[in-house]
C-alpha cells in the first residue's frame, strides 16, 4: 500500500513539473534568450553565431518550434560572411 501510495505521489509531481514547464514555454518571452543561445552556438561550433528574429513555441495542435533571421558565419577560407 505504501509503494502504491509513493508512486501516486511520484506521478503527481512529475505531471506537475511537466505542466509547470509547459505554462512556462507558452507564456515566457523567449527571446531574452537569444544572446545566451548565440553563445552556446558560438563557442559549440568556434563561429560567430546571431539571433536576430524572435523566437517562438508552439505547444497546440502540434509541437513546433521557429526561429527566425539565424545568422553562422562561414569559415575563413569561405566566399561570404555568413554561411547560413
Amino acid at each position: 500500500m505504501i509503494v502504491i501510495r509513493v508512486l501516486a505521489v511520484a506521478l503527481t509531481v512529475l505531471l506537475a513539473l511537466l505542466l509547470g514547464l509547459l505554462c512556462y514555454l507558452h507564456f515566457a518571452d523567449l527571446n531574452s534568450y537569444r544572446e545566451r543561445i548565440g553563445a552556446v552556438v558560438s563557442e559549440a561550433t568556434g563561429r560567430s553565431f546571431r539571433i536576430e528574429g524572435d523566437l517562438n513555441v508552439d505547444l497546440w495542435p502540434q509541437v513546433a518550434f521557429a526561429a527566425n533571421k539565424l545568422h553562422l558565419a562561414n569559415a575563413d577560407w569561405g566566399s561570404e560572411p555568413d554561411m547560413a
